[in-house]
């Protein structure tokens, strides 16, 4: 089984939560893994979901859930990209994701052993270039950035499968073309997602201008 940025997160996540019969026998993760992107509490899922349907207008904790649901489907992308607070819902890491139950996705893996099978986890040289798009930061953050929830994580999860006895590949996209370039100032590089063009042939074929 194969994904990419939260589709490989679910891969490792998977990987875990059916260990003893994952009904796969390799394991592809491009761009996450479960030390990078981790489980979130239901508390702070909670916490950051109504913090959101509130600002937005759809109610709160104390509000019937399913309102808030509904209210919520029926609201436009800017309404609630217009009330929405990076300040208590972070865009990074994730905002939301796999909740812990201890049944299927686990509180701590350092403990715990995945499925049997070859695994192929890694990243792109800079993941950051296409998440600046969005975001003001200094380049000293989109360093920690790359490293702490890829290049580092990557590094934890990879020596864990070593150590289960899985045969285990570690990779590092750096591939930079002119065609795929989405910023020069400062460059994209080898970003989120840069890597699928080339992975599905869907690059663009047209040149850039000179």
């Amino acid at each position: 089984i194969f994904g990419q940025s939260a589709g490989a997160g679910m891969v490792d996540f998977y990987s875990f939560a059916y260990a003893d019969d994952p009904i796969a026998s390799g394991f592809i993760e491009m761009s996450a893994t479960i030390y990078g992107f981790p489980a979130l509490t239901a508390e702070e899922t909670n916490n950051r979901w109504f913090h959101v349907t509130d600002l937005v207008g759809c109610g709160n904790a104390t509000s019937d859930p399913v309102a808030v649901s509904d209210c919520m489907v029926n609201k436009t992308v800017d309404e609630i990209l217009a009330g929405y607070d990076p300040a208590n819902v972070p865009f990074n890491p994730s905002p939301y994701g796999p909740v812990i139950d201890d049944e299927l996705v686990f509180s701590s893996y350092l403990n715990r052993t995945a499925a049997k099978g070859g695994y192929l986890i890694g990243n792109t040289h800079n993941e950051a270039g296409i998440f600046k798009l969005g975001q003001v930061h200094n380049e000293s953050y989109w360093t920690d950035f790359n490293d702490r929830l890829y290049t580092c994580a990557d590094v934890v999860r990879i020596e864990q499968s070593i150590a289960d006895g899985n045969p285990t590949w570690r990779y590092r996209y750096f591939g930079d073309f002119p065609n795929l370039v989405l910023t020069t100032t400062p460059p994209s590089g080898a970003y989120h997602t840069a890597d699928l063009y080339p992975l599905f042939n869907t690059v663009n074929q047209t040149l850039l201008a000179s």
